[in-house]
């Protein structure tokens, strides 16, 4: 993982070197053709006033390199006029118009903070079978600091530059942001959807996602689309008629987890299965619980639950083997109705 990033960031600097060369091709060119016409103006016509010797090649580009700084090193002041012109010319030349341009060019270079949207094109442009996430916002945060957790490549769309999160998303995650409008193909581009497994249109509007989603769709038709939508219809809607992969309705996923904590307070999370509410509830073994001594697959079968998760000290077993005695202060988590939930927790009480 850490020599392929390493090779990314280096690609990416050559594509951002390779930017910068041709935006200030000009200057560059320029800076050559006065060095080189100094070089061969010193190697033909430059004659020592001490000796009559001559420079060679190398000592002709050092005289001419060094004239832009107003250096000379140990070649004395020429007798021909032609020469004598060079040394007020070429620093003229060298510092008030090419040498301002060459310092931009290397603050620019080597200071990528002060031109960083260029930068994250260059490092997207890296990028292969990533997941591009459009919308940067609370949603989009979570979502691509999620998919981070999961080992997953993200480039993100942003079209506010004055987001929030942007930030927070370029540094803290290391995830490179392109910002401008997600509907429009270039803009899609710099974020490599030629090259993307799975785009996410997280804003908060339903019939901008939807155009994301049918404008990726026309640029690389392989795409995986998952969608954020409010409304639960058109979601399952645009779901099956245009064939992306899902469509979420944020409104449909935080209903469950909200009624579900009006009945139960200890809810972490909820979601219909198929027509049937289920939850997730986190719950600790008290000193004297009825659980104590018991397995998990006894008390699995007894209350009609899932243990999904059984913590106990240091150690963390996501699938806990159903011969494991519970003691006191295990940590579980409950996957189950709330009517099991309930029984669950009214089981583990002290003293049933």
């Amino acid at each position: 993982m850490f020599r392929s990033r390493r090779w990314r960031w280096l690609r990416a600097q050559l594509r951002d070197t390779y930017v910068l060369l041709r935006q200030f091709r000009v200057s560059l060119l320029l800076f050559i053709s006065l060095v080189g016409a100094g070089t061969l103006l010193f190697w033909q016509f430059y004659v020592d006033p001490r000796d009559g010797s001559r420079l060679t090649l190398n000592q002709s580009l050092y005289a001419a390199f060094s004239l832009i700084f107003f250096q000379t090193g140990n070649i004395p002041y020429p007798n021909n006029l032609l020469i004598d012109s060079l040394y007020y010319l070429i620093p003229i030349l060298g510092i008030g118009i090419i040498g301002n341009s060459l310092v931009r060019f290397g603050l620019q270079l080597f200071n990528k903070e002060l031109r960083q949207e260029e930068w994250n094109m260059s490092l997207a442009s890296t990028y292969k079978q990533h997941v591009i996430v459009c919308g940067a916002g609370h949603v989009g945060f979570r979502v691509i600091e999620q998919l981070v957790q999961f080992g997953e490549d993200v480039v993100a769309i942003e079209n506010n530059k004055h987001s929030a999160f942007s930030e927070r998303v370029m540094h803290k995650l290391n995830v490179p942001i392109i910002f401008g409008d997600a509907r429009q193909a270039d803009t899609l581009q710099q974020a490599g959807i030629e090259r993307a497994h799975a785009i996410l249109p997280c804003t908060s509007n339903d019939l901008i996602n939807l155009e994301i989603a049918l404008n990726a769709r026309e640029l690389n038709a392989n795409v995986r689309v998952v969608m954020r939508m409010f409304e639960p219809e058109l979601a399952a809607k645009v779901s099956k008629g245009f064939g992306f992969g899902t469509a979420f309705s944020t409104a449909a996923l935080a209903a469950p987890a909200f009624a579900a904590a009006v009945r139960q307070h200890d809810v972490q999370q909820a979601l219909y299965v198929d027509d049937t509410l289920v939850a997730l509830s986190a719950m600790d073994v008290p000193t004297g619980a009825s659980w104590i001594g018991k397995s998990v697959g006894t008390v699995q079968q007894e209350l009609d639950i899932s243990l999904v998760l059984h913590k106990r000290g240091g150690k963390v077993d996501v699938r806990p083997d159903h011969n494991t005695l519970l003691q006191a202060g295990d940590h579980v988590i409950v996957f189950a109705t709330l009517d099991g939930i309930n029984r669950a927790r009214k089981m583990n009480r002290v003293g049933r």
